[in-house]
C-alpha cells in the first residue's frame, strides 16, 4: 500500500524521496533507492517489502542487500 506524502517525507531511514515524472517512482536523490507504489523497495537491482537504509554504500545496506530478493525472482 502506498504511502502518503508526510509518511514518505518522515521516513525513518533517512531518504529524501523525489517523485520522478517519467514513471510515477518516488527515488531517493541520496541513494537511489526507488519506493514502488506496491509498496515495493528496490535498490542496487535488489527488492524487498522493507525499507533499506539511506547512505552511501553502509554496512546496513549491505545488510539488506544480502537477505533480499533478486532481480530475476518472481515478484510477490
Amino acid at each position: 500500500m502506498a504511502r502518503t506524502t508526510t509518511e514518505r517525507a518522515l521516513n525513518p531511514h533517512g531518504h529524501v524521496y523525489l517523485l520522478d515524472g517519467l514513471t510515477k517512482l518516488h527515488i531517493c536523490k541520496i541513494c537511489g533507492t526507488c519506493e514502488r507504489r506496491n509498496g515495493q523497495y528496490w535498490w542496487a537491482g535488489k527488492w524487498s517489502k522493507t525499507e533499506p537504509p539511506c547512505g552511501l554504500n553502509t554496512e546496513e545496506q549491505r545488510d539488506w542487500h544480502n537477505n533480499a530478493n533478486p532481480d530475476n525472482e518472481d515478484e510477490p
